[in-house]
């Protein structure tokens, strides 16, 4: 679950034909993406209030044997509704500043959230008003849940959930000779820091 306070920040390195970049008092947002049949993918963005360019040995990392689920058996419903979908994109839209520090040799002590605003869109099936009524949500900024389950295997499982996810725009699309819509929606807040919550089990 996101969080406001006691936000830590961390120093990232990137090893490359023997130098290491190296940015540190940086903190970031992230960017989830799911498509159909595919493995969900985390984007991460950081800024960092310094950074070092040096020589330097590789790492000799473990690396993960476990594969990643594709999406698909998702048990996906927005508002209580199984949506036909390709894809959905979760962007935890996190507003990023320096902050002045005259007392380091960069001139800033570390990166800050100073907001954020969750953004989610999807591109369900376009049906009848009687099945859902997407248009008739929109106009009302009817909130509705958001859960899914990405994985089966004990371990290896995602349970992706936000409480009140609210319309905010809707494109007529199609995909594939198939109406569609692009719906942009927010994601709020129902008590406290909760307006999205990735929990792995």
């Amino acid at each position: 679950m996101p969080a406001s306070s006691s936000i830590g920040s961390y120093t990232l390195a990137l090893y490359e034909d023997g130098m290491i970049h190296k940015i540190w008092g940086a903190r970031g947002t992230v960017k989830l993406v799911l498509k159909n049949g595919e493995p969900g993918a985390l984007s991460f963005s950081f800024t960092g209030a310094d950074f070092s360019v040096a020589d330097g040995a590789l790492l000799s990392p473990t690396y993960q044997s476990t594969l990643p689920p594709a999406f698909l058996s998702a048990q996906l419903t927005i508002d209580s509704y199984a949506a036909l979908l390709s894809s959905l994109e979760i962007d935890m839209a996190n507003a990023l500043g320096l902050r002045p520090d005259a007392n380091k040799s960069s001139g800033y002590f570390s990166t800050i959230i100073s907001s954020r605003l969750p953004i989610m869109t999807f591109d369900p099936e376009k049906v009848l008003v009687a099945t859902y009524d997407f248009y008739g949500k929109l106009r009302s900024g009817n909130e509705g849940a958001l859960s899914m389950v990405i994985g089966a295997t004990a371990g290896n499982i995602c349970t992706i959930t936000a409480p009140k996810v609210q319309y905010t725009k809707i494109d007529e699309a199609e995909r594939d000779g198939i109406r569609s819509l692009g719906i942009d929606c927010q994601l709020n807040r129902d008590s406290g820091d909760d307006e999205l919550s990735l929990a792995f089990t």
